[in-house]
């Protein structure tokens, strides 16, 4: 036969692609009892700023997909929320990973990971030499905290003052941008704050008690 061909926007790999994701070992049983290439394009929006992540399955899983079926062509975008969910509605990305705040209905999940985000302030901050005893809930709702526009979570209002006519940013990289001026605290994913941790330019704020944890579906 001529195996899979793409048709009805590219279901079959759409398919198999969930498999991998979930399990390489069963996108392997399903493409080895095909007895068929997979052919065609997959586009796949990621959220922006998650290379790091080392939960995240998708660096492993293109390795995978490209090496048991090489004629599948990879188109991957790295951005934001929004452009991911407008793009997979106007049909243009077959899939996207992402961080799920509200789920909506035009929609299906599959889960994949948990990422894990603390508050940050940065050593131009007054927080930064506190005692971290000194450093409690009532303490941070005394600063301003940047508003992550798309990362809606209820659990922050637990542990900051979200004030609607403080700074905003709608990615993670403009995010850590402002906390680095040293007059806001905000929150950020471990994994992209490490290495600014690392060159002593954040501190995270209370992670004992702080940390925020976020689904990524696909």
């Amino acid at each position: 036969g001529e195996g899979f061909r793409l048709t009805e926007e590219g279901l079959l790999v759409y398919q198999a692609s969930i498999d991998l994701f979930a399990s390489v070992d069963s996108f392997r049983d399903r493409l080895s009892s095909a007895q068929n290439e997979l052919i065609g394009d997959l586009s796949i929006g990621v959220i922006d700023n998650t290379l790091q992540d080392k939960f995240s399955p998708l660096i492993k899983a293109l390795r995978t997909l490209h090496d048991d079926a090489p004629k599948v062509r990879l188109r991957l975008h790295a951005t934001q929320l929004d452009e991911i969910e407008r793009g997979v509605v106007e049909g243009r990305l077959n899939l996207g990973i992402v961080p799920v705040y509200q789920r909506r209905e035009e929609f299906d999940y599959f889960p994949l990971y948990e990422e894990i985000s603390s508050a940050y302030c940065s050593n131009e901050h007054p927080l930064f030499n506190t005692d971290p005893d000194r450093i409690d809930v009532d303490v941070l709702r005394g600063y301003e905290v940047v508003n992550h526009r798309y990362a809606i979570h209820g659990d922050k209002a637990n542990f900051v003052t979200l004030d609607a006519q403080s700074a905003s940013a709608s990615q993670v990289e403009a995010v850590a941008m402002l906390i680095l001026t040293g007059r806001f605290i905000g929150f950020l994913p471990d994994h992209f704050a490490d290495h600014l941790v690392r060159d002593g330019l954040l501190r995270a704020l209370r992670p004992d008690l702080i940390n925020i944890r976020t689904d990524i579906n696909m």
